[in-house]
C-alpha cells in the first residue's frame, strides 16, 4: 500500500489466520501499539489530501475509554520541547470495538472536521469560536459537502447541530468514494478492543462471564453451609471435617 502525502507510506498489512479464527498465540514478532497508531495517520493523511486539500496539520492520536463518548477533539493538548503545539484526537476504542472498517473511518473523519473547524472555521457572531465539541451551522455544512451527514440520532433527519453528535454517510459523496478507495488497498485497523460481556444471573456458564466471588460451602454430615471465596479453606468445626465447594 503506497502513500499519500510527504513521502509518507502505509506498510502492507498482513494478518496471520488458522483457518477461520485469529491467532491467539503471542509472539515478540507483534508490534500493537506501532500498529495501532501507524492505522490511524494513514488514514488521517489520507483523508487530509481527499478531503481537506492537505491543510490539516497531523493530531496526536489517543485512546480513551470514555463512557459514552466515540471520539473527541482537544485543541492544542501536547507541545514539544521547542515549544510547537498539536491538537489531539481521541478515540473509544470500547465504543468503536466492533464496527467495521468503513465505521471507523467515518469516525476519523468526523473528528478531522471538528479540528478543520478550529483552524480555519470563521468566527461566530461574537467574534469567538465556537466551544469544544460542539456543532455549529459551519461545520455542519462543511462536513455535508464532504460526505457526513452530522445527526443527533445517527438518522439522516436528525438535528444536525449541538453536543455530542453521531453522523450519516452520503453515498457516492468524496468521504465515501476515498474510504472505498483506500479498503480496497486491503487498509484495515488491525487491533480491536476487546469486550468483556457483562456477567449477569443468566449467563454465568459464558466464556466472558465474570467469576463469582463467593461460593458456597457445605459439610457433608451435618449440612452446615457457608459462603466464602472460591479458594477458601474451610472446616466444620462441630464435625471436624473439611467443607466442600458446592458450586450449583
Amino acid at each position: 500500500m503506497k502513500r499519500v502525502q510527504n513521502n509518507r507510506f502505509i506498510d502492507s498489512y498482513q494478518t496471520e489466520k488458522n483457518g477461520d479464527d485469529f491467532s491467539t498465540v503471542r509472539s515478540n514478532a507483534l508490534h500493537p501499539t506501532s500498529e495501532i497508531y501507524a492505522d490511524f495517520v494513514a488514514a488521517f493523511y489520507q483523508f487530509n489530501d481527499a478531503l481537506f486539500s492537505g491543510e490539516l496539520s497531523e493530531p496526536v492520536f489517543t485512546l480513551q475509554n470514555k463512557p459514552k463518548i466515540r471520539l473527541s477533539f482537544h485543541e492544542n493538548r501536547f507541545a514539544n520541547h521547542n515549544g510547537i503545539s498539536a491538537h489531539e484526537i481521541q478515540f473509544n476504542p470500547v465504543i468503536c470495538s466492533g464496527q467495521s472498517d468503513y465505521e471507523t473511518l467515518g469516525c476519523v473523519v468526523h473528528a478531522m472536521g471538528l479540528q478543520w473547524r478550529y483552524d480555519f472555521g470563521p468566527a461566530n457572531a461574537k467574534g469567538v469560536k465556537p466551544s469544544r465539541g460542539y456543532h455549529d451551522k459551519t461545520l455542519a455544512v462543511q462536513m455535508a459537502k464532504i460526505g457526513l451527514r452530522l445527526s443527533d440520532t445517527g438518522e439522516p433527519d436528525g438535528k444536525n447541530t449541538g453536543y455530542n453528535l453521531s453522523h450519516s454517510v452520503i453515498d457516492g459523496s468524496p468521504f465515501d468514494l476515498a474510504a472505498r478507495e483506500l479498503l480496497i488497498t486491503g487498509f484495515a485497523f488491525r487491533w480491536q478492543a476487546i469486550v468483556q460481556k457483562p456477567a449477569s444471573d443468566t449467563d454465568e456458564d459464558t466464556p466472558n462471564a465474570a467469576p463469582k466471588s463467593r461460593i458456597k460451602y457445605t459439610c457433608e454430615i451435618c449440612d452446615l453451609n457457608a459462603w466464602a471465596k472460591a479458594d477458601a479453606q474451610l472446616s466444620c468445626t462441630i464435625c471436624v471435617i473439611p467443607m466442600s465447594p458446592n458450586e450449583t
